[in-house]
């Protein structure tokens, strides 16, 4: 259970910082004769007359939507990247990730299905992640609901025994997996109720037709007292370019990595969220009719460059161009007005890159490469 008092001081920090910018809303449908409430994130300039992005994030076991939200800190996220996200609330504070009764699936599909209807919600670009039980709802909900989800990313949450047994999704669903080594609570080998993280990634890679070659890279050690290290696994050669990673946190607890409320062996190598949802924006259901996907974009930029980056867009409107780590953090973000930009990199150390540059609710991401 999150410590309450925390969860108030970093909220209150967090409403000071977004007051002016972000919109919280609290709303509720009444779903197999229960009355089921969710919060609801709209980034700053949200309107109905473009199609964003919608993300669910789930809270884990005997926590909620409002502690998921301040937990993962997935708002400062989306507000960058322009993403709608849907904090629903578990009845009794849990999510029914086993079987039909209550039935947490259709309730999820039902909301998807609402707020398409009242806020114009990309329906290609629909995502879950989720904590714990949230992240056994969000495998749960890739069985069940694949055509609804462009992709997952379940942390500290596998699937149970019957789960793992039926699964078979209509199609291809990219799956990002976080989970600790050393996690207490759903522990990373399994138990007899539910299947380790290793049977989960079989049946992932399995189910997106990836091969069994994998390469793991040791990401680097940032934080050196947090007590834990971060190994990324990826799968290769997957049927339609879909992607299935693993996050393995060795030594990590049971947890969400880059938070700032530690709870336990918090691993602060990477953001999770940021690295979510830079996963999450590489996939569409329906990439040729996606509105927010590339779109005309066009960005010219010298490469591999040196001191400075020079990009040109194919449009002189407003655009927000961020630059990833390879292990997804966010090393820089800046607001531009012109279609001819330049970025002073001088203190950028050598090494791969990634730039995204988002403009009028399109978006596309390049790799990019710094010399000495």
């Amino acid at each position: 259970m999150i410590n309450k008092k925390i969860i108030l001081l970093v909220l209150g920090i967090i409403n000071l910082t977004f007051a002016r910018a972000q919109t919280n809303r609290v709303d509720s449908i009444l779903h197999e004769g229960i009355w089921r409430n969710y919060r609801l994130f709209f980034p700053a300039g949200f309107n109905t007359s473009t199609q964003y992005p919608l993300v669910f994030n789930l809270h884990g076991y005997g926590s909620n939507a409002y502690e998921q939200e301040i937990y993962s800190g997935f708002d400062v996220i989306a507000d960058t990247a322009k993403v709608v996200v849907c904090y629903p609330n578990g009845i009794n504070k849990s999510w029914n990730a086993f079987d039909r009764s209550p039935d947490d699936v259709r309730f999820i599909d039902t909301l998807i299905t609402l707020l398409h209807n009242e806020y114009n919600i990309n329906l290609n670009r629909v995502y879950s992640t989720g904590m714990s039980n949230g992240g056994f709802m969000c495998n749960y909900l890739a069985c069940e609901l694949s055509q609804r989800f462009a992709a997952i990313a379940p942390v500290a949450g596998t699937n149970s025994v019957s789960v793992q047994t039926n699964c078979s999704p209509s199609r291809h669903v990219p799956v990002l997996y976080i989970h600790g080594t050393a996690d207490a609570t759903v522990a990373y080998t399994g138990s007899p109720l539910f299947v380790s993280a290793a049977d989960l990634m079989e049946l992932w890679s399995n189910a997106n037709g990836c091969s069994t070659i994998t390469d793991t890279i040791l990401l680097a050690d940032i934080s050196l007292t947090d007590q834990c290290r971060a190994q990324r696994i990826t799968w290769h050669d997957c049927d339609s370019n879909k992607q299935v990673i693993h996050y393995r946190i060795i030594d990590g607890g049971h947890t969400w990595p880059g938070s700032p409320l530690l709870i336990g062996v918090t691993n602060q190598d990477f953001n999770a969220s940021g690295v979510i949802w830079n996963f999450f924006n590489q996939f569409s259901l329906n990439p040729d009719n996606d509105k927010t996907s590339s779109g005309n974009i066009k960005i010219r930029s010298q490469n591999p460059f040196t001191s400075s980056i020079e990009i040109e867009l194919s449009v002189p409107s407003k655009s927000i161009i961020n630059i990833y780590s390879p292990d997804g953090r966010l090393i820089q973000s800046s607001e531009h007005y012109e279609s001819k930009i330049h970025l002073d990199e001088e203190q950028l150390a050598p090494g791969l890159y990634f730039l995204n540059a988002f403009q009028n609710n399109y978006s596309k991401t390049i790799r990019i490469v710094k010399v000495s």
